[in-house]
């Protein structure tokens, strides 16, 4: 340590070299890192989702849960295994061990493991295997005003359209948004009044509402593909379906028989927002997305989209994810200003009055022959260690 402490004060330009490169690579790095509220994990676990509805747990253990965990069993690194069974649905959890780098090739691995499996029953549903993702929520906009529903929806459509396009934007997630459904209420008394099934109604609703394929057609510019579109979105279309046609040729149509209305989806979730309606979009990142960036993008997106939004439509946002990080960055810069503060401070207290004097009015240029260029800080720590040695020179002398 001496000897590295005498290069320093003898080798002076280099040292001061050294140390303006690592400050400007500190102040370099801090700009570009990654700034977060918990550090990044990465998760070696592969979810596997059976859902078998009306089964017993006892039962869907039997069927699903051990003959999948017996099949992942034999893949290789895997650490752990764990499952729960419920009714109607069983999820098997698989961890992987530290050092595998391809979470993807390991969940592929599982899933042709579960694909060999022959004693899962024919009428169970599709068995799907996923890598465990972590969310990472970063801000929520919500779409509320006194609109109506439908242009509610229409702005949170648009507004979800553009949220995903911002770099680092994993996913948008949707809290209160309901999609748009035609009801078609039948009247009992209609149908029987006019002696038609119900199912003759559903038969002809089924072959008019479906797109199927209508073949292909050769043409001078090669091959055309025919497709017939049953599916329509708009209520009075539907009405206009024919059900049945008599010997007098009389139509009877759906809108004879039932009221049919464009209408939205039994609500699932409910959000509101300053105490109205609204439609919530949370915003999730990437796992290597910076918050502050993502957060800024959004903001300045509402504030684009409030300019040219249309009556009735407002934007608020809520849950902001990069105020506790701004909140940390403002106090680790407050840190680092006090601590350099109180290191100046107790170098001034603590040295010699005529180091301090010394050091002020001294110029940069070095004393003797060798002229150098030395920081004020690095100055008087030098002129420090010389009192330190020249007063022991002297009690020596004593």
């Amino acid at each position: 340590m001496k000897s590295v402490a005498r290069w320093s004060i003898e080798n002076r330009v280099p040292v001061n070299i050294l140390m303006v490169l690592l400050i400007v690579g500190g102040i370099f790095a801090f700009g570009n890192t990654r700034r977060e509220v918990f550090p990044l994990l990465s998760q070696k676990m592969v979810t596997v989702t059976a859902p078998y509805f009306g089964v017993s747990p006892a039962e869907l253990e039997q069927l699903l849960t051990i003959p999948i965990e017996n099949a992942v069993a034999e893949v290789n690194d895997v650490k752990e295994i764990r499952s729960t069974t419920t009714e109607g649905l069983a999820v098997v959890i698989i961890e992987f061990e530290e050092y595998i780098d391809n979470v993807t090739v390991a969940a592929q691995d599982v899933e042709s493991a579960i694909n060999r499996i022959t004693t899962i029953p024919a009428d169970a549903e599709e068995i799907v295997v996923r890598e465990l993702d972590l969310n990472f929520p970063v801000i929520d906009v919500a779409v509320t005003g006194p609109a109506s529903e439908r242009e509610r929806r229409e702005a949170a459509k648009a507004l979800k359209r553009r949220l995903e396009q911002i770099d680092g934007v994993s996913s948008v997630a949707a809290t209160g948004l309901r999609q748009r459904e035609i009801w078609v209420e039948i009247d009992p008394t209609r149908l029987y009044g006019l002696n038609i099934s119900l199912d003759l109604v559903l038969t002809r609703l089924r072959q008019r509402l479906v797109n199927v394929p209508a073949g292909s057609l050769q043409t001078e510019r090669g091959e055309v593909l025919v497709r017939t579109s049953g599916t329509t979105t708009e209520a009075e279309r539907v009405e206009s379906i024919v059900v049945r046609t008599d010997d007098n040729g009389q139509y009877t149509r759906v809108g004879d028989l039932a009221r049919v209305t464009d209408t939205f989806e039994e609500a699932v979730t409910l959000a509101r927002a300053n105490g109205q309606a609204s439609i919530n979009l949370r915003v999730i990142k990437q796992a290597n997305g910076d918050t502050i960036e993502i957060v800024d993008k959004v903001r300045d997106l509402v504030a684009e989209l409030t300019e040219g939004a249309p009556p009735g439509i407002d934007f608020v946002l809520l849950n902001d994810g990069s105020v506790e990080i701004r909140n940390r960055l403002r106090t680790m810069s407050q840190s680092g200003i006090w601590g350099l503060a109180l290191v100046l401070l107790v170098l001034n207290v603590f040295l010699n009055p005529r180091v301090r004097r010394d050091d002020r009015l001294r110029p940069p240029a070095g004393r003797g022959r060798r002229a150098h260029h030395a920081l004020p800080v690095g100055r008087i720590v030098e002129r420090a260690v010389d009192v330190r040695v020249h007063s022991g020179a002297r009690h020596s002398r004593r």
